[in-house]
């Protein structure tokens, strides 16, 4: 088993044009993870410090979903123009502002202006992580770019570890968002001296190939609705899936919170099991594989709570969940990236702000649905958005073949 985790690894290196490059956007990555779960973990002390209701909590929180999803759009659309280095020195400054000025002040409309300009850069350097990783990985089979996001989840699982350990030394709180500024200053420099601008997207030429033309593309709109969907269904599942727990199969709130760990577990193994698997030739058949695996998954989850409430078999299928979510996003950014080459920034920031609008858009859906009829119909719900996006991706999947049969045309 060694032996086959050595030949990964040494194939992942392989398929990577700048090691120190993948290194870097790994960092990079990582303190994605750990930025983007602040807010939730300090959340609570937000609410007492400051007074806020859980509406203007959730204004704050909105605003900068809006704002993260916006960046993505305009991010990818603009990379081609303004080069790697600049997109990420931009991103950087605006989050490093964002961390350093956020909680300073009680005032909401204040933190919802600094959450904005914040989540403009988290956009910016997203979509710059994602773009750079697509120039350097040589084959365009997703191995690497899994393991980029992988160091996401790793990020996200860590963040509120460290969060709470932080303050356990009895600083004041709000000097975590202060310590992230400087830890994304840091970053900043490094990515400089790495000048990801080595692999700049080529300028789009819009006299032969026209924005317009893109918009035809069915590629185009099936990467931002298959993203749409999956990032919906998964951070539905993840951040539901404690409360299903207690309320549905009576587990202790003490042990429910590790299902939303064993959910994270699943997909991180996912993750890094992916160069064991993921080829060119294998990429979509796999792509396929995970997504009925996540649905199947989800659907008996939404079953076992109305048929056979088993907290054992809860706890099987939220980790056949994280495994089968593992894959969904990373490659299918590779294959949309891949597939329209020609207008790589535009394809590739248009498909992650489709899973911006699901992660703003499905929370929404699924609160009105369970106040409504209850959390049982509620994970029903995530488990018919789950079969949607296994509809949404084999149309992509068969759309992707169709246009790289069609090559450069």
């Amino acid at each position: 088993m060694t032996d086959v985790r050595c030949y990964a690894i040494l194939s992942l290196m392989r398929g990577v044009v700048d090691q120190r490059l993948f290194a870097g956007l790994f960092g990079v990555m990582l303190m994605m993870g750990i930025a983007l779960t602040l807010f939730g973990a300090t959340l609570p002390l937000l609410i007492r410090t400051f007074g806020w209701s859980y509406l203007e909590s959730g204004v704050v929180m909105g605003a900068g979903s809006v704002s993260f999803f916006i960046a993505t759009f305009f991010a990818g659309r603009l990379a081609s123009t303004v080069g790697l280095s600049r997109l990420f020195r931009g991103g950087f400054v605006l989050a490093a502002g964002g961390l350093l000025l956020f909680a300073r002040w009680p005032s909401m409309w204040v933190n919802v202006l600094v959450n904005v300009l914040m989540s403009l850069g988290f956009g910016a350097v997203e979509i710059g992580a994602n773009l750079t990783m697509l120039r350097i990985e040589r084959d365009g089979s997703g191995r690497a770019m899994n393991v980029l996001h992988a160091a996401f989840a790793i990020g996200a699982i860590l963040g509120p570890v460290s969060t709470g350990a932080l303050l356990q030394t009895g600083i004041p709180w709000n000097l975590v968002y202060r310590g992230m500024a400087v830890l994304f200053l840091v970053l900043w420099l490094v990515m400089e001296r790495l000048n990801p601008s080595r692999f700049d997207i080529p300028r789009a030429d819009h006299a032969t190939h026209p924005r317009g033309a893109l918009l035809r593309e069915p590629v185009y709109w099936l990467g931002f609705l298959t993203l749409c969907l999956y990032v919906g269904a998964e951070l539905g599942v993840s951040n539901w899936v404690a409360e299903y727990g207690v309320q549905v199969f009576r587990i202790p709130e003490r042990y429910a919170v590790f299902l939303v760990s064993t959910f994270w577990v699943g997909l991180l193994a996912g993750r890094f099991l992916a160069p064991l698997v993921l080829t060119p030739a294998r990429q979509r058949g796999v792509l396929l594989g995970s997504a009925v695996l996540f649905a199947a998954a989800v659907a008996l989850t939404a079953a076992l709570g109305i048929l056979l409430p088993s907290p054992l078999l809860l706890v099987f299928l939220v980790l056949a969940s994280g495994l089968g979510a593992a894959v969904i996003f990373p490659t299918t950014v590779s294959l949309v990236g891949t597939a329209l080459a020609r207008w790589q920034g535009d394809a590739v920031g248009f498909a992650t702000t489709g899973g911006g609008v699901g992660s703003f858009v499905f929370p929404f859906v699924m609160s009105a649905i369970s106040e409504a009829w209850g959390i049982r119909i509620g994970f029903a719900f995530y488990s018919l958005s789950a079969f949607l996006l296994l509809g949404a991706l084999g149309l992509l999947i068969a759309a992707a073949a169709h246009r790289t049969g069609r090559g450069a045309a």
